[in-house]
């Protein structure tokens, strides 16, 4: 992966290190972790799909279903780049547990 590789270069880790501690150190968000609203709280309405449909995995359905899912002063943020911090930091924190 064009991320770990970039990773090891930037602070010397050998190949066979965990990569993990590596991206933790840099404050990078693992590539799989980069995978609208109503009055009151900021949520969407998600339409019924049948689940063993494909009707459950398409973007519309799975996009409204995550904005769903985020907390609260993620889906209030005052501005663009308040929520690509907020955004960031919930990531980050459900990706390594911090």
């Amino acid at each position: 992966m064009v991320q770990n590789a970039a990773a090891r270069v930037l602070t010397n880790t050998r190949k066979f290190d965990s990569i993990t501690p590596v991206l933790v150190s840099l404050r990078w968000l693992p590539v799989h972790a980069r995978a609208l609203q109503s009055q009151n709280t900021g949520l969407l309405l998600v339409p019924r799909v049948n689940k063993r449909s494909a009707g459950s995995l398409t973007f519309s359905y799975r996009a409204l279903v995550l904005w769903n899912s985020l907390p609260v002063e993620i889906r209030q943020s005052n501005s663009i780049d308040a929520f690509k911090s907020k955004l960031k930091t919930y990531l980050f924190t459900l990706c390594f547990n911090c």
